[in-house]
């Protein structure tokens, strides 16, 4: 009998891994755990999904690795949107019109 890979690895960890270079070791270096800590996940343990977000600057989300707990990401809405651009956060980011990109500051 053939065995069916989606079986033996959890979406939110293959996810997981693949944020950080796609190995195992890659995460556990991440987090500071041996492989074989990590080995033993069956699902990312909601604190590490946490962290895993914290420290992949919200490459992969909490919400990606572990929906069965945090469930479905928290809608932005246009005010928070506007500020991301305005901070450099958003599509919208170019430089200021009162200085060139490169000009000497004063």
């Amino acid at each position: 009998m053939l065995l069916d890979m989606s079986e033996l690895c959890d979406a939110g960890l293959a996810l997981a891994r693949e944020a950080v270079g796609g190995k195992a070791v890659d995460l556990a270096r991440l987090l500071g755990l041996t492989e074989s800590a990590i080995s033993q996940w069956k699902r990312i343990p909601p604190n590490r999904a946490i962290e895993i977000e914290e420290k992949t600057g919200g490459k992969v989300t909490r919400y990606d690795l572990r929906p069965d707990f945090f469930g479905k990401p928290p809608e932005k809405s246009a005010a928070v949107l506007e500020e991301q651009a305005v901070r450099g956060r958003g599509p919208r980011h170019c430089a200021p019109a009162s200085r060139k990109v490169g000009a000497a500051r004063a």
